[in-house]
């Protein structure tokens, strides 16, 4: 049989164009979240879905003197009891017989690391909601409302923070000094608390006039060699990580007026979430065993797939997060410049 030339019009695609074998990145965010939480023995499995923490409270101080040959009274002794029920999250989709045998990406494989990824994102955000529940927070410039927010992130506020916190007796997560060295151009860190920002704060917070002495982690007098993913410096006792998966409350603040803030609806600024931890603030809750899992399901016949046309790719996790003290950590609201 006759046929006409050979053009690419009839061309299959998988002929018309080269392919490199690389997926493309995908953006994705730091995960800070569980970071700093602390993980007990995981659940134990066929133990219910509740968890408890159990803080025996401190004594109070006894400066009454003994009197002699009279036995004093006993001290009470008082516990708080923190509950945390464990949750399922997960989520899984397909892939076609007809894509694992004709198309040119490793499909499985890239379909396993894009749910991972998805996992990890997922409970981020479902750990972040929960430490957002804090009733301990702080509105910049002090003030009383979120709707009366009309600062951006400063100085000032984070020095009062830390007298909050140093009155609650809170410790410092990181409690080693990163002492000073010879460096040109670098200083020593101090023990510090975490604080986790959004991009737009960041940027407020990245300016020597509003954090006067603010340290990038080049500046550590150890290179940065002990910055954790994320961290963008340190103020005094703080340090700082950056992440677009902090919380954002559009249009909540006061209005714009001349303050120069972000808003997205133009009229009233938004108030951007950032929390602040000292050590033990809150726990992470995973169940032993399925803390988190990633399933794949290859193409094989089944009663719900009886003629093997689709495998899938799952993630699953059970877990949960625990305010543990929340006089250990804040939620500081605050704007941020436009």
């Amino acid at each position: 049989m006759a046929v006409g030339p050979i053009t690419s019009s009839i061309l299959p695609p998988v002929v018309q164009e080269w392919y490199t074998g690389q997926g493309l990145r995908v953006a994705l965010p730091k995960l800070n979240h569980a970071r700093f939480g602390q993980i007990p023995t995981q659940f134990p499995q066929k133990s219910g879905t509740r968890a408890m923490f159990r803080r025996m409270e401190a004594l109070p101080v006894n400066k009454v003197p003994i009197i002699e040959m009279t036995t004093p009274s006993p001290v009470s002794i008082t516990y708080t009891d923190v509950y945390a029920d464990l949750d399922q999250y997960g989520a899984w989709c397909k892939y076609s017989d007809k894509v694992a045998w004709t198309t040119q990406d490793p499909q499985i494989s890239m379909l396993s690391r894009r749910m991972g990824e998805n996992g990890g994102e997922s409970l981020d955000e479902v750990f972040r909601d929960i430490l957002l529940t804090t009733t301990s927070e702080y509105l910049a410039g002090a003030v009383a409302l979120r709707s009366s927010i009309a600062s951006k992130a400063v100085y000032t506020d984070f020095d009062k923070i830390n007298r909050l916190l140093d009155n609650a007796r809170a410790t410092y997560i990181d409690e080693q000094v990163i002492k000073a060295t010879t460096g040109v151009g670098t200083a020593p860190v101090r023990q510090a608390f975490y604080v986790l920002v959004h991009p737009d704060v960041k940027y407020d917070i990245d300016n020597t006039t509003n954090f006067p002495g603010f340290l990038h982690p080049s500046q550590y007098s150890d290179g940065g060699a002990s910055a954790l993913d994320g961290e963008i410096g340190a103020y005094k006792n703080f340090r700082f990580l950056m992440s677009d998966k902090e919380a954002v409350v559009i249009d909540s603040g006061a209005a714009i007026a001349s303050t120069g803030l972000k808003s997205t609806g133009g009229v009233y600024n938004d108030v951007y979430q950032c929390l602040i931890f000292a050590k033990d603030a809150y726990g992470i809750v995973p169940l032993s065993g399925h803390s988190y899992e990633t399933l794949v399901t290859p193409l094989e016949a089944s009663h719900a797939n009886p003629m093997a046309l689709f495998g899938t790719v799952a993630w699953k996790a059970m877990t949960t997060l625990a305010l543990l003290n929340e006089t250990w950590m804040l939620r500081y609201e605050c704007g941020a410049t436009a």
